[in-house]
């Protein structure tokens, strides 16, 4: 594993550990490249093979309550648990730098899963910033799809970040922040993703 690797393996062990202070199952399954990843249904964890991803620079993986795989992706697609492509699931804005993808359920819902994804930087003004996309884990039998029309969508403040999200879990343990910081101007985002009477939202407390 090149040093560039292993740095980038390292962020993505510390970028997953808040997590663990509250979890039930859903953050057991990690999925990696070299087709690699790891079960912690099992202690000590096992290898998992047959993973579709190749690079270990970004990814991001959830699964279910019972730490059952739901879906994996390096940004540029999404994978389902049987290591195919999902429906929609390609075609994802992204840029290959550490940590510019990441996964948090949308809370008030047991199948909604926003994906967030950060553009390349200076290539496409169109697919520059931040972006998410809506996964609805009951399509397609249960192996899920990115819903129509939800994908690679602006978020709003976004429009300047270059890579890297961190995200962890509200003090409530439903709600979720992400973190990303802007080029211009040189500012920290924050979001957080919160349910509303009527859906769900993405509430910008914005930057410092």
């Amino acid at each position: 594993m090149s040093g560039i690797n292993k740095k980038c393996f390292i962020f993505l062990v510390i970028f997953q550990l808040p997590f663990y202070s509250f979890s039930q199952g859903e953050f057991n399954q990690w999925r990696f490249g070299y087709n690699a990843g790891l079960d912690f249904n099992q202690t000590p964890p096992i290898a998992v093979s047959g993973s579709a991803l190749v690079s270990l620079f970004i990814t991001v993986s959830s699964a279910d309550s019972n730490g059952t795989l739901l879906f994996y992706s390096n940004g540029t697609n999404v994978w389902n648990r049987n290591n195919t492509i999902m429906s929609n699931g390609s075609g994802l804005f992204t840029n290959f730098a550490c940590q510019t993808v990441f996964s948090a359920p949308i809370p008030g819902t047991l199948h909604l899963y926003y994906l967030f994804t950060i553009g390349p930087w200076n290539f496409l003004p169109t697919m520059k910033g931040l972006f998410y996309s809506i996964i609805d884990m009951q399509l397609n039998a249960g192996l899920g799809g990115i819903v129509s029309g939800e994908k690679n969508i602006p978020v709003m403040g976004g429009e300047n970040v270059p890579t890297g999200i961190h995200g962890t879990r509200h003090w409530n343990n439903k709600d979720t922040w992400i973190v990303v910081r802007s080029q211009e101007p040189q500012q920290y985002l924050s979001y957080l993703i919160i349910p509303m009477l009527n859906g769900f939202s993405i509430e910008s407390t914005m930057g410092c």
